[in-house]
């Protein structure tokens, strides 16, 4: 689920935040007491919580969101020493809007 919202000035960017949040919280609270036991697509047994991690599309993620933690602890790691291996000074991450692998 994406939640599009849209205002004229700066001064609706905290009001904007808060709204988007509170949407998607909401939508959370209803799937878990509505739909209890049903696991999400991307569960896999064993993890400590409880089985429901909706995936984030980095393109409609919202920029506080963990988008490649995602990909789980292992490939996360890996690709932040891919990064290092490749841009041990940070060049890119500093220029470039977007998702860090900080």
């Amino acid at each position: 689920m994406a939640v599009t919202v849209s205002w004229l000035t700066t001064l609706g960017d905290t009001d904007a935040y808060r709204i988007a949040t509170e949407i998607m919280d909401n939508v959370v609270k209803y799937t878990k007491q509505t739909c209890p036991g049903v696991q999400g697509s991307n569960f896999k047994a064993g993890l400590p919580d409880d089985g429901y991690k909706p995936p984030i599309f980095m393109n409609d993620a919202m920029a506080d969101q963990k988008v490649l933690q995602g990909y789980g602890n292992e490939t996360y790691a890996k690709l932040k020493n891919i990064q290092k291996a490749y841009d041990p000074t940070g060049f890119f991450p500093s220029r470039t809007n977007g998702f860090k692998l900080t």
